[in-house]
């Protein structure tokens, strides 16, 4: 079973519904975390949703359950990529954006 953990469900818009997915799963949700946080907020993981809080090496390393990071963002440098994707090749991690650039809700959002 999935263990998928938001890490910082407040940064988003409140009228923002994030759907959670239809497969069986553990689902914990933080308001906000502190990068100091993560380690024990991650531990066990499979499946993180960020939207700005720094997900960079060191935390990244001490995930080894993790399978996927989903950026819940059009911006995606709150992640380092360079140590989450040399894990994809070893691992199969993957990396998604929830909102890609483009999305009607997010333009709409982000140009006022």
């Amino acid at each position: 079973m999935h263990s998928i953990v938001f890490v910082d469900r407040a940064t988003l818009a409140p009228g923002v519904r994030v759907r959670r997915p239809a497969f069986e799963h553990r689902w914990t949700e933080f308001e906000r975390s502190e990068p100091a946080d993560l380690p024990e907020r991650l531990a066990g993981a499979t499946i993180v949703i960020d939207n700005k809080v720094a997900l960079r090496r060191e935390a990244l390393r001490q995930l080894p359950e993790l399978k996927l990071v989903a950026v819940a963002a059009t911006g995606t440098n709150n992640v380092s990529w360079a140590t989450h994707r040399g894990n994809m090749h070893r691992d199969g991690n993957r990396g998604v954006s929830l909102f890609p650039p483009g999305t009607p809700r997010v333009t709409k959002q982000a140009s006022g």
